[in-house]
């Protein structure tokens, strides 16, 4: 913390506090939006109580996503105890973790480089990318920003504890104490101390026995790390996500579309990064086209020539020290875990994800910058002038998007037109507010582009439903259930049912509900609740001796349900049954 009594120091810090105020303070009115929902919803967040709960919970409230940041969670309660439940204070703080992220990217830059222009110039480009905007706007992407912020403090405080010949223990073991709160902020960054040990290694090429002497410190919080992650996720602590092919289509296809798709994936990230004039808030089925061969992807072809030039800069004894390949690899390692070369988790394309990987990139295009400066100052200081000019006009432009749920789905459904998401997201957002004629169009859409998706076959019965056409509305149940056969589509297809035979119950009409609950009985033979409802259908036709062999066959599925054993009773006893 010697920076603090270095005026220069403070007022850098300064500058990169104030200048990310004026970047994104026009963020600051906007509302909780999209996944903000996590944990914008949940009550026990804003409770003293439950800060000890949050370390071994998963990051959503549910296992089955696969993600676990108990820092972020603990950093969103801590928001709403101390400053309440309006968004205001979200948005200044992810504010401020910005600008604090962007003063200790310029202190390690000068840290490993000792060149004030240059750590200013890289910190300058970084702190104007507009495809942070999602990372900064969008409150919940606070994950990105704080994981970022303790890697770069984590790094830092390794350079200082290996600078000497003597290497001290205790503040590597503090930079590992660093970088298990950024993974506990964002498990992307699993991978960065092998940022640290390359460096260290290229740098002052110390003896494979310290090498791995340095490694072996970070094992131990590798392995609380997993614990916790086990406790938190079970099952789904290991890559075994809920994830299905809408949020990635990857994971529905063949080996050659996962082998080259990645590479057109680092172009689509490159071209976003330094020509961000088509950013999108959504990448979901089907905006990002697979691949099955470069020879019919440019975009994949150039990924290509983009990741062996990264990797090259990275190896090559000329380079690896300079600015080139040590942006190069501070890019590369983390880009890794989202790169979808191995990992096929989560979204396929995100822009939030480019967070901290894009801190290598900025030192690479500070260093350009750099070279011009010190062959023409003039020129040099107009190009990062006009940068921060153009790219700080489509910061604050592009913020207008995050402002609200109706902004942020509307502008999916123009910034990514060949994507469910965007008319799923609008038709949600107006499904009970406006009338159904009115927001079929988005739900249809969505259809249109992924007619196989269970989710979608679904809300097509309910606007069927609530249009009066039960028939169109069976069918899409029905398929929802054909396309996934999970359980929770089985429940909302009896719900369907349940409803669709009140009216046939009051007609007395018992032998058209026998008819429906048999079509049921087809799709899913050993579901109790099917038997049950055969059960009480047979007990209104007066028909006991059915009734109670249909609630035996219930109960056989369902041996705990007491409300079974209740009425297979009361029938026993041949009482008055309702």
């Amino acid at each position: 913390m010697n920076w603090i009594k270095d005026h220069k120091f403070v007022s850098v810090f300064v500058v990169s506090i104030a200048l990310s105020f004026i970047l994104y303070g026009n963020t600051i009115p906007g509302d909780f939006v999209y996944d903000d929902k996590f944990f914008s919803d949940r009550s026990e967040l804003k409770t003293l109580d439950h800060l000890s709960q949050i370390w071994l919970e998963p990051y959503v409230g549910s296992e089955v996503a696969g993600a676990y940041r108990p820092v972020a969670i603990f950093s969103f309660s801590l928001n709403f105890i101390i400053f309440g439940s309006s968004p205001v204070s979200f948005h200044v703080i992810n504010i401020i973790l910005n600008g604090i992220a962007v003063f200790l990217l310029f202190l390690l830059i000068l840290k490993l480089f000792n060149n004030w222009k240059l750590a200013i110039f890289s910190a300058l480009f970084y702190a104007v990318l507009p495809i942070h905007t999602e990372a900064v706007a969008f409150i919940k992407s606070r994950d990105e920003i704080i994981g970022t912020i303790f890697t770069l403090l984590a790094w830092l405080l390794f350079i200082k504890s290996t600078s000497d010949e003597n290497i001290n223990w205790k503040g590597v073991f503090k930079s590992g104490l660093l970088f298990f709160i950024a993974v506990l902020s964002k498990e992307a960054l699993i991978l960065s101390p092998i940022i640290f040990i390359i460096f260290f290694y290229f740098k002052r090429r110390p003896s494979l026995k310290k090498l791995f002497e340095i490694s072996t410190i970070f094992v131990p919080i590798y392995l609380l790390y997993f614990m916790m992650r086990l406790k938190a996720l079970g099952i789904y602590a290991f890559g075994n996500s809920g994830y299905d092919f809408i949020a990635n289509p990857l994971f529905q296809s063949n080996v050659q579309e996962r082998l080259w798709t990645p590479f057109k994936i680092v172009a689509i990230y490159l071209e976003k990064i330094l020509i961000p004039i088509k950013l999108s808030a959504t990448y979901f089925y089907n905006q990002v086209t697979l691949v099955s061969s470069p020879a019919h992807s440019v975009q994949a072809l150039i990924g290509i020539i983009i990741f062996a030039t990264l990797i090259f800069l990275v190896v090559h004894k000329k380079t690896r020290t300079t600015p080139y390949g040590v942006g190069a690899l501070i890019f590369l390692v983390p880009y890794f875990m989202v790169s979808k070369f191995i990992f096929k988790a989560a979204d396929i394309v995100a822009e939030r994800w480019m967070y901290f990987p894009t801190t290598g990139l900025s030192l690479i295009a500070g260093y350009l910058v750099y070279k011009v400066y010190d062959y023409k100052k003039v020129v040099g200081i107009i190009l990062m002038a006009s940068i921060v000019f153009v790219y700080g006009y489509m910061i604050m432009t592009r913020n207008r998007v995050w402002l609200s749920s109706e902004s942020l789905f509307g502008s999916m459904v123009k910034d990514a037109p060949n994507s469910v998401q965007g008319y799923k997201m609008m038709y949600f957002l107006y499904m009970n507010h406006r009338p159904p004629e009115e927001v079929a169009q988005f739900i249809e859409k969505a259809h249109k582009i992924a007619p196989q998706d269970p989710a979608i076959l679904e809300e097509m019965g309910v606007l069927q439903f609530k249009l009066g056409n039960l028939n169109l509305a069976e069918k899409y149940f029905r398929d929802a259930y054909a396309s996934d056969p999970r359980q929770s589509y089985m429940s909302n297809l009896i719900a369907f049912y349940r409803l669709t035979m009140v009216d046939d119950e009051k007609e007395g009409r018992y032998d058209e509900v026998i008819k429906k609950l048999s079509r049921l009985r087809i799709l899913e033979p050993n579901n109790w609740e099917i038997y049950y409802l055969f059960g009480q259908t047979y007990v209104l036709k007066n028909d006991y001796s059915k009734a109670k062999y249909y609630y035996n066959r219930a109960l056989m599925l369902n041996p705990s349900n007491y409300d079974i054993r209740y009425r297979i009773k009361m029938l026993d006893n041949t009482a008055v049954f309702e």
